[in-house]
């Protein structure tokens, strides 16, 4: 174990500074500690703090920059995304990094790791990171050949820590911001990004909904968005996410039924859409509400036709109950020879029926008096 502080006379040429781990050293990074011939700065799990060093321009060689785990402050520095140019790994997590993620960083062709978790960072996440070449095309430059060295790089997934060795390039393309302050919506160019493996966005202030391009990232294995203020539904292209084994929705506003098929089959964790009171479907206990079938355009409405038919009915009998009665009293009223004929019509009918129902009463009243008898 090393400790105490670091001294300012780095002047030698000099590859590898690897000093992470199992010390404990302190103080402001040396402003000499960079040279055009650095490859790889290792002081992770210390004690350093201050800015960082602007000296760092000069590190044109530098491959990979792994200062997690300190007291690193300030803001990330734009000469980052223009200086560093072999930049393949970035490292800043647990630290109390403020201000914006610059958009430069998004210029560096190699980078395919990227953690700047667990800051104090705000503002939007650049739309340039959709440019990030190597986690486009998996271009990565590879290591520079130095012998007898292990690049080991612990990094956080599924939220455990992992330690990746050799070749990072060729093994895990990674961009993990959670953990601050940033909002917005998620830039749809990340969907550019087609051989991302991890993207962790949780634990920030993120809103607006998921674009549907976020099934065009085959080779995404983790997903994690949980704690933000996401809404809208969830895009049914995300079942094209054939890779992806951990997913992470919770604690947003998204609602309307969980697309169902690839990947979804298996991922049948509850807790993956916790927070939500909108969701429904498998594998949640809320089943979705079945809704009527859309009508297809050009065709009539069955409902529609039958209270249509209903109101036609109606409206003819009215019609032709009010014709029909006009038309009798109109005739009766102007025409004085059909009115004297229709009531001496209706008393000869009124006499018929009379004498009937006389004649019919006479004969049960006898015959009632003989059942007497």
């Amino acid at each position: 174990m090393i400790e105490g502080v670091v001294p300012d006379c780095w002047n030698h040429y000099l590859a590898i500074l690897d000093l992470a781990y199992n010390n404990n050293l302190r103080g402001i990074i040396p402003a000499s500690i960079c040279s055009t011939s650095l490859v790889v700065l290792r002081l992770s799990n210390n004690e350093f703090f201050g800015e960082l060093p602007s000296s760092f321009k000069n590190c044109t060689s530098l491959q990979t920059l792994d200062l997690q785990h300190n007291k690193i402050s300030g803001s990330i520095p734009a000469w980052l995304g223009e200086n560093l140019q072999e930049l393949q790994t970035l490292e800043l997590r647990y630290n109390m990094l403020t201000g914006t993620i610059p958009p430069q960083l998004g210029n560096l062709t190699y980078l395919h790791v990227i953690d700047v978790s667990n800051n104090h960072l705000s503002g939007a996440i650049p739309h340039s990171f959709g440019n990030l070449t190597a986690m486009k095309t998996n271009i990565g430059r590879g290591w520079s050949g130095i012998d007898n060295y292990v690049n080991n790089i612990e990094i956080n997934m599924k939220g455990r820590e992992f330690q990746l060795e050799g070749r990072i390039p060729s093994i895990f393309i990674c961009i993990n911001l959670s953990n601050n302050m940033l909002s917005g919506e998620i830039p749809e160019e990340l969907a550019h990004l087609s051989f991302l493996q991890s993207l962790n966005l949780s634990r920030n202030q993120l809103s607006g909904q998921l674009s549907e391009k976020i099934g065009e990232l085959k080779w995404l294995e983790v997903l994690d968005l949980s704690v933000n203020n996401l809404s809208g539904v969830i895009p049914p292209t995300m079942t094209n996410l054939t890779s992806l084994n951990h997913l992470n929705l919770s604690h947003n506003n998204f609602y309307g039924e969980i697309p169902y098929g690839g990947q979804f089959q298996v991922l049948l964790d509850p807790s993956i859409y916790f927070g939500h009171r909108g969701l429904c479907g498998v594998p949640l206990n809320t089943k979705c509400e079945i809704e009527a079938p859309a009508q297809p355009l050009g065709l009539p409405n069955n409902e529609d036709d039958n209270n249509l038919e209903a109101i036609w009915f109606y409206l003819s009998m009215s019609l032709g109950f009010i014709f029909g009665f006009w038309a009798i009293s109109g005739a009766l009223i102007l025409k004085k020879s059909w009115r004297y004929a229709y009531f001496r019509f209706a008393d000869h009918i009124y006499d018929k029926i009379y004498v009937l129902v006389a004649v019919n009463l006479k004969k049960m009243k006898r015959k009632c008096c003989l059942a007497r008898e």
